[in-house]
């Protein structure tokens, strides 16, 4: 699975999403689809990164820490908005 880098042309933010229906409704709302800026993992050890909104501000936080998923989804202010995609996990580091 493909994650696509879209830009803010009024914000100068950055977001990222796998999501193809997400991105093709925000595309031409203020927002460039940039294209394709990397792969998901298929295979291996692979971790869940978590796409958390800042409440108020339109911003995302993303995590694949699981217990800074839970403080945050705790905490006033964040909004959890499930799994972005797979990212890979430090037991896929190259040993090289």
């Amino acid at each position: 699975m493909f994650v696509y880098r879209l830009f803010n042309t009024s914000s100068g933010a950055y977001f990222f999403s796998s999501n193809s229906t997400e991105i093709d409704i925000i595309t031409g709302q203020g927002w460039t689809n940039e294209g394709a800026a990397y792969q998901s993992p298929s295979s291996g050890s692979s971790a869940d990164l978590h796409r958390i909104l800042i409440q108020g501000s339109g911003k995302h936080f993303y995590t694949a820490n699981s217990d800074e998923k839970l403080i945050l989804q705790a905490s006033s202010g964040y909004v959890y908005e499930g799994v972005a995609y797979q990212v890979y996990s430090s037991a896929d580091q190259s040993s090289s």
